[in-house]
């Protein structure tokens, strides 16, 4: 509890930045000086650290588009073999999102991770059937997510999977909404 109230003290003195100490298109020398330590991927479009938050082993990715950043996110790296895991590290992040950003303002709920997964009636039968609620989810089919969009800034909290082997994933993604302008922010 007591980390809790430090990340609300922290995330509070926080409101000048977009990500962390980040600004949406910042260059990646801007990047690199914002963050102790090396990171542990470097490419043209992403530089990536690995980080501790909430007792929790995450990497952090800085996504660039035009050399100027425009996306990031954090990406749990422990991967939950129960269910029951994922949605606690889900609800461990809405909490510090919803101190910040207040409730999810863009939408809350669990959607088709892909359209051509099924229409709203087959959600629907889905999301009614547990069983078939979490083999969903476990087969990437169904996205469970929580989003916010600020001035400048489009944030989701998701649950997912996120890639094989693995059940399911919490990643908080964050999108410049100017960097957008040309397209939608995608649920899934």
């Amino acid at each position: 509890m007591a980390e809790l109230r430090r990340l609300r003290e922290k995330v509070n003195s926080e409101e000048d930045f977009n990500f962390r100490n980040t600004r949406w298109g910042m260059s990646k020398e801007d990047i690199l000086a914002s963050e102790s330590g090396e990171p542990v991927v470097q490419t043209d479009t992403q530089i990536g650290y690995f980080t501790e938050i909430l007792d929790k082993n995450i990497y952090v990715a800085f996504i660039f588009d035009n050399e100027h950043l425009g996306s990031a996110l954090y990406a749990l790296r422990d991967m939950r073999e129960k269910l029951d895991d994922a949605f606690r590290d889900f609800a461990d992040f809405k909490q510090i999102l919803t101190m910040k950003y207040g409730e999810p303002n863009a939408g809350e709920g669990d959607v088709w991770a892909n359209p051509s997964f099924g229409d709203e009636d087959g959600l629907k039968a889905v999301l009614s059937d547990p069983k078939k609620y979490e083999e969903a989810l476990k087969q990437g089919q169904i996205l469970h997510a929580a989003m916010w969009r600020t001035d400048r800034t489009w944030i989701k909290v998701a649950l997912s999977k996120m890639m094989e082997g693995h059940t399911c994933g919490v990643t908080v993604e964050y999108q410049s909404i100017r960097h957008l302008a040309n397209s939608d922010p995608v649920v899934g």
